[in-house]
């Protein structure tokens, strides 16, 4: 059996759009699957975003949902599209990203990751592998430091990696992390200040790694898709 197309998400869930609770805007966003168990009460969705959502917003979503559906509750899962492979041609200022096996921090990892979307506040130090999806470190010019500052993403959640730096090397420390590339990082689990109250990593260490394939989580999914009308009725 053919798999159905992505439906926009403001078409399947109309009453998203405009929400006074989402700051995001969604409207490039597609869901890919939606699975409903009956017997429980329960969804399961996979979503598609073009740019990586706060882990809260996406569970204000959940709610949003199972409120208006009249479900026990909603699980999505929320993975984002790859940057588009830079053309090969004259180098930019950050040169060429550093090779898998390099430490562009610390030392390397020994620890098992832990999947991005269960790292919480409460974790204390974690483990994350993940592809760099967002990247916007700042030079303070009047003190000659950085704040450097990375999302990535295992799509199963994203999460920030933040640290001021100010010690001799910190801009080449910055400009090594590129967007696209995948990386280990290990450290401590803090409150963010980019995304209000979600969990972030101040780094430890930080590892270039192989790119690591996107598990789909609509090819795990279990049971028969169903439009938002079926959801109603």
């Amino acid at each position: 059996m053919s798999k159905a197309a992505p439906v926009p998400f403001y078409e399947m869930f109309p009453f998203c759009k405009d929400n006074d609770s989402l700051t995001a805007d969604y409207g490039e966003a597609l869901v890919d699957d939606v699975v409903i168990h009956e017997s429980t009460g329960q969804m399961e969705m996979s979503l598609s975003l073009k740019k990586p959502a706060p882990p809260l917003e996406l569970r204000a979503i959940e709610d949003l949902i199972a409120a208006e559906d009249e479900l026990e509750s909603v699980t999505l899962k929320a993975y984002y599209a790859r940057p588009e492979p830079q053309a090969k041609g004259k180098k930019g200022k950050k040169g060429e990203p550093p090779k898998p096996g390099s430490i562009i921090m610390g030392r390397r990892i020994a620890g098992k990751p832990t999947p991005i979307g269960e790292v919480t506040i409460e974790s204390g130090k974690a483990v994350v592998k993940g592809e760099v999806c967002d990247v916007s470190h700042k030079e303070l010019e009047k003190s000659g430091a950085w704040i450097m500052s990375f999302d990535i993403t295992d799509y199963t959640g994203t999460i920030n990696v933040s640290k001021f730096l100010k010690e001799d090397g910190a801009a080449k420390t910055v400009n090594s992390i590129q967007k696209g590339m995948w990386l280990d990082v290990s450290g401590s689990i803090g409150i963010s200040k980019k995304y209000d109250g979600d969990p972030c990593i101040e780094p430890q260490n930080i590892v270039v790694i192989d790119t690591a394939p996107r598990r789909d989580f609509a090819e795990e999914s279990r049971g028969a898709s169903f439009t938002h009308e079926n959801v109603r009725n």
